[in-house]
């Protein structure tokens, strides 16, 4: 493979992968804001749970129903619409209208995250050559927790200017308009070409990764597979949902709901809040949670560098006990302060 042609294939990788850092940053940035939020729209617990809450939901949403619009249009003009959305999410939610405006806009946003977890990864998978599939799905895992890092950053810097909150949301529209924009520098999966019949586009976007011999053995194989999933897509599926997979399927998902649940999204959310009961001021609330996601960077880091060699398995019991013990350590913190 030409230096040119590597040198695009990584590009491609990188521009899909900002994704990925707009879903981390939309996720986080709430943090250093629902504080405001709360006060500006005089919003009562509930209230203020429901609005922080809306990202997530438009989340599910949007990962649930990405599929069959992306399988129809294409995986780029998916990621055009996605970065659309990121955009009018955060232009919206900086601008004070009213209580529901605020929870549409943010919903929008949602939209965009979960769709981003469903198509960035698809795109860079199907465009990659296949020795760099994982290294490159990895890459788009670690810009979400950059994204994060980066919202941390930006809340931090931007506080203490007049109508702050606002400006932590709208800022995201800056890597959102270089992300639509630089989407128009790229070429559309080749195998979704290939899918829709269109063997010559998808032969100009191989050429230009590889070379004409590597795109012809890329189409060949797949022609090969997608005629493979037609065979047996029926098949494969029931499989997946036969008896002796239940248990296995069950295991997934609940380590999937388990680690959302007791993760680190609770701090992506209410970092303001947790770090406030433990009696810290603003200032240093803002710095604690750069602080936190410099570790998540950092250890999702290297997770992925350790995971072929120690396995997933072994991870998971190893994040799964490290909390465990934090957990537990923070819980009696907590209670020795407030008995105190």
């Amino acid at each position: 493979m030409k230096n040119t042609a590597k040198n695009f294939m990584f590009y491609v990788a990188f521009v899909a992968s900002l994704g990925g850092l707009l879903f981390g940053f939309d996720t986080a940035v709430i943090s250093g804001a629902e504080k405001s939020i709360q006060v500006v729209y005089d919003l009562s617990d509930f209230s203020h749970g429901f609005t922080i809450a809306i990202a997530l939901i438009g989340t599910i949403i949007g990962a649930f129903v990405c599929s069959k619009p992306v399988e129809k249009h294409g995986r780029l003009k998916a990621l055009k619409i996605i970065a659309f959305l990121y955009f009018v999410s955060a232009v919206g939610s900086a601008a004070i209208i009213d209580w529901y405006s605020f929870l549409f806009f943010r919903f929008a946003g949602g939209l965009a995250v979960g769709a981003s977890s469903v198509v960035g990864p698809m795109y860079i998978a199907e465009i990659s050559p296949s020795r760099w599939r994982g290294p490159f799905v990895a890459f788009f895992q670690f810009n979400i927790v950059l994204g994060i890092v980066l919202a941390y950053f930006s809340n931090y810097w931007i506080h203490g200017i007049a109508h702050d909150w606002q400006w932590m949301l709208g800022v995201e529209a800056i890597p959102a308009i270089a992300f639509a924009l630089l989407l128009y520098t790229v070429p559309e999966s080749p195998r979704w070409l290939i899918q829709k019949g269109n063997e010559r586009q998808a032969m100009i976007a191989l050429e230009r990764i590889g070379n004409r011999e590597y795109a012809l053995a890329e189409c060949a194989g797949y022609r090969e597979s997608d005629a493979e999933a037609k065979k047996h897509g029926k098949g494969a599926v029931k499989q997946l949902f036969s008896k002796k997979m239940r248990l296995v399927l069950s295991i997934g998902l609940v380590i999937a709901v388990f680690q959302q649940w007791c993760g680190i999204n609770v701090i992506f959310n209410y970092a303001q809040e947790i770090f406030q009961a433990a009696g810290y001021g603003v200032s240093d609330i803002l710095m604690n949670i750069v602080v936190t996601g410099i570790a998540n960077l950092i250890f999702t880091f290297v997770a992925i560098f350790t995971v072929e060699k120690l396995g997933r398995k072994k991870l998971v019991l190893i994040g799964s006990g490290g909390l465990l013990f934090i957990y537990s350590i923070l819980a009696w913190c907590y209670f020795v302060h407030a008995s105190g």
